[in-house]
């Protein structure tokens, strides 16, 4: 949410009047809060979660994901806003519509990042039975043998 708060910010404060410290700035800073959190979160999820030899695999598929999705909001950003502006007042509108987009997606992903964080903790919290292995080697059912 610390993203969407950036743009939400621009489409509150800048209008054709020159702002910049106090209509573009702020925007900015909280849209790099937003980023400078997301991805050191992430780096240490894949650290986590998986096995100390996959690593590599893990950062490397993270950093993947995260330049594709770079690539594939710049352009849908681009689509919105249009390719070429000159900063005229004309164009405010078009600036609106791409801040609205990127306050939207961030939002929807914030939102589908908390379901998904309740659906794991919930099917954590329902495999908390005995482990299926002990110290003693792998359990079994029916009685050991």
């Amino acid at each position: 949410m610390a993203f969407a708060s950036g743009p939400t910010w621009w489409l509150l404060r800048l209008g054709i009047g020159q702002d910049y410290w106090a209509g573009m700035l702020p925007g900015q800073l909280m849209t790099g809060l937003g980023v400078g959190l997301i991805l050191p979160t992430l780096s240490a999820l894949v650290g986590s979660a998986l096995p100390a030899h996959q690593w590599g695999s893990g950062s490397s598929l993270i950093n993947t994901a995260r330049q594709a999705g770079s690539v594939l909001g710049v352009a849908l950003l681009v689509s919105v806003i249009g390719t070429h502006t000159t900063g005229r007042p004309e164009e405010l509108d078009a600036l609106r519509a791409g801040w609205v987009l990127l306050a939207a997606s961030a939002a929807v992903a914030a939102v589908l990042a908390a379901a998904l964080t309740v659906v794991e903790r919930r099917g954590a919290a329902l495999s908390t039975g005995p482990p299926a292995y002990t110290l003693e080697g792998p359990r079994t059912t029916n009685g050991g043998s």
